[in-house]
């Protein structure tokens, strides 16, 4: 099986939404793969006593074929399939997700900042002041965060904001929904973000 399709499917997703284009990506795979499978040969399948392909399910060709795999393979499919989906710093999009996971995934202010400019940057170095002393380990109970892309407004080639829905599941208080609101701007060293307000 030739992997010019899957490799040309994976440089799409990098240019777009991570979710989005997965499920774009592993439709397509599928087809791929049954349209593939329908050409076997009737000879082979008398031979090897299989039910023809063109009757079973495309999910049940697809668990078969994935699964003749060589394990190496799978290794290669995998680690191309998880690199598409880390935010790409280069791209406005992806500063502003990559800022997110810093700031309210993981809660690493040092490296929040460093995807930050002007006001932001400002901001997050308050907050680094306000937090001094106060350690993150295993025992400490973090809020889980999800977030999702609502809008993207472009201001000009330079500037452009996200809003993001954010819930947050806190271990003991329940879970809460936030809007965040994300303003970034194309800098020397690339995109930066350079404001960002949490409203309900």
């Amino acid at each position: 099986m030739t992997y010019l399709p899957l490799l040309r499917a994976v440089n799409q997703m990098r240019t777009s939404s991570s979710i989005k284009t997965l499920q774009i990506f592993v439709t397509s795979l599928r087809s791929r793969i049954y349209r593939r499978a329908r050409r076997v040969q009737p000879e082979e399948m008398r031979v090897r006593n299989w039910t023809p392909y063109s009757k079973r399910s495309p999910d049940v060709v697809l668990a078969m074929t994935v699964f003749r795999f060589p394990v190496a393979h799978l290794g290669v499919f995998w680690l191309l399939l998880l690199s598409t989906c880390q935010p790409d710093p280069n791209t406005a999009q992806g500063t502003a997700e990559l800022f997110l996971d810093a700031h309210y995934v993981q809660i690493d202010l040092h490296t929040a900042k460093a995807y930050c400019a002007g006001f932001a940057r400002n901001r997050v170095e308050e907050e680094i002041r306000l937090t001094a002393g106060l350690s993150i380990d295993a025992t400490t109970r973090q809020p889980r965060m999800y977030y999702e892309l609502l809008e993207e407004t472009s201001r000009g080639e330079s500037s452009v904001s996200f809003l993001y829905k954010a819930d947050f599941d806190v271990d003991g208080a329940g879970r809460f929904t936030k809007n965040i609101l994300l303003t970034l701007r194309n800098h020397a060293a690339g995109w930066r973000v350079v404001n960002y307000r949490e409203y309900d």
